[in-house]
C-alpha cells in the first residue's frame, strides 16, 4: 500500500513539474513575441499600435482594406487644413474598427471621423469574428477592447491566460515587421496604403451577388455605439460606402446603415453605384478597390463635401 501511495505521489510530482516547466516556457515566450510585437517599425501591427496607443490626429478614417486604399491624407490635410491619418486594416471590419475607435476615443477627442463601410458589411460573416484575432495582442493592456475580442467565442478570456496564444500564427510577420522587410508605404504616407494597377479587361465579379447572410445584429449593435459615442463627444460622423466598380446595392445592409444615420442625424454618403466611379476600369485595381489615382479622385470629392459640413452642429434627441 505504501509503494502505491509513493507511486500516485511520484505521478502528481512529475505531473505538476510538467506544468510548471510548460507555464514557465509560455509565459517566457509570450514575453519575448510581445516585446517583439512591441517593437514593430512596419506593417499591420506597427500601424495598429500607432493607431491604439499614439495618433492624435484631428481627422481620422476607419475601415477594412476599402479604408486603407481608398482615402488619401495629403488631400484631405489639403483640403481641410486638418492633420489626417488613415487607420484603415486589410481584412478587418466593423467589429475590429469598433475596438480601435474605443482605443482612441479612450485618449481624446477628433474633430473628424470617417467610417468606411463594405456594401456587406453590415452582414453575418463568421470571417468576421474569427479576425478579431488580431485584437488579442492588445487584450491585457486594452480592457476597452476586450468585449470585442469576446465575441471570438465563450472560451476566450481563458485561452489568453496563455502569454504565447495572442501571437499564434504571426511570428513571420512579426519577423518582417521587425527587420523593415514589409515595405510599408503606410509608414510615409500616414497610413494609406496605395493601389497602382489599372483594372484588366473583363467582367468583375459582384461580391454580393447571390448572398443569402442575414443582417448581423451584433454589427447594428456596434453602428449605433459608435454613432452615439461621437454624438455625445460632439465629434463630426460620416458615414461612407466608398466606391466599388460593379455592384448591386446591398438594400437590406444599406437600410440599416441608414436608419441609425437618421436617427443620430449623421450623414451617409453611398457610393457603391456613383456613376463616376461604377464600370471605370481606370480608377480601380480590382472589382472592390480604387487605384492610386481612383483614390485621389475619391479623396478630393470627400474632403470636399466635408468642407461644406456646417461647422458647428445642436444635435436633437434621438428618436
Amino acid at each position: 500500500m505504501i509503494q502505491g501511495n509513493t507511486g500516485i505521489k511520484n505521478f502528481f510530482i512529475k505531473s505538476a513539474t510538467v506544468l510548471l516547466i510548460l507555464v514557465a516556457t509560455d509565459q517566457a515566450l509570450g514575453f519575448l513575441l510581445r516585446q517583439i510585437y512591441s517593437k514593430q517599425v512596419a506593417g499591420d501591427y506597427s500601424r495598429a499600435t500607432y493607431t491604439i496607443d499614439s495618433v492624435k490626429t484631428a481627422a481620422l478614417v476607419f475601415g477594412s482594406s476599402r479604408a486603407s486604399h481608398h482615402y488619401v491624407p495629403e488631400v484631405f490635410e489639403d483640403e481641410l487644413k486638418k492633420s489626417f491619418y488613415n487607420t484603415g486594416r486589410d481584412g478587418c471590419g466593423l467589429f475590429y474598427n469598433y475596438a480601435t475607435f474605443k482605443s482612441v476615443i479612450k485618449r481624446y477627442s477628433p474633430q473628424v471621423i470617417i467610417f468606411d463601410f463594405a456594401p456587406d458589411e453590415l452582414l453575418y460573416i463568421k470571417d468576421d469574428y474569427d479576425r478579431l484575432a488580431s485584437l488579442l495582442p492588445y487584450y491585457k493592456n486594452h480592457s476597452e477592447i476586450r468585449d470585442m475580442v469576446y465575441l471570438r467565442g465563450a472560451f476566450e478570456k481563458y485561452k489568453l491566460y496563455s502569454a504565447t496564444y495572442p501571437f499564434n500564427s504571426q511570428l513571420v510577420s512579426l519577423i518582417t515587421g521587425k527587420l523593415k522587410l514589409s515595405n510599408d508605404e503606410g509608414l510615409k504616407r500616414k497610413g494609406y496604403l496605395p493601389l497602382y494597377k489599372k483594372m484588366k479587361s473583363g467582367t468583375a465579379n459582384n461580391f454580393l451577388k447571390g448572398s443569402l447572410n442575414a443582417i448581423d445584429s451584433n454589427k447594428v449593435k456596434v453602428l449605433n455605439e459608435i454613432a452615439s459615442t461621437c454624438r455625445q463627444k460632439n465629434i463630426q460622423l460620416i458615414f461612407i460606402c466608398s466606391p466599388i466598380f460593379s455592384n448591386a446595392e446591398n438594400n437590406d445592409a444599406n437600410r440599416q446603415i441608414n436608419e441609425v444615420a437618421k436617427k443620430y442625424e449623421i450623414n451617409y454618403w453611398n457610393f457603391s453605384t456613383d456613376t463616376a466611379f461604377d464600370n471605370h476600369r481606370e480608377l480601380f485595381q480590382d472589382n472592390g478597390h480604387l487605384n492610386d489615382s481612383g483614390a485621389h479622385i475619391f479623396s478630393q470629392i470627400i474632403a470636399a463635401k466635408i468642407v461644406q459640413l456646417p461647422k458647428e452642429k445642436t444635435y436633437s434627441k434621438p428618436n
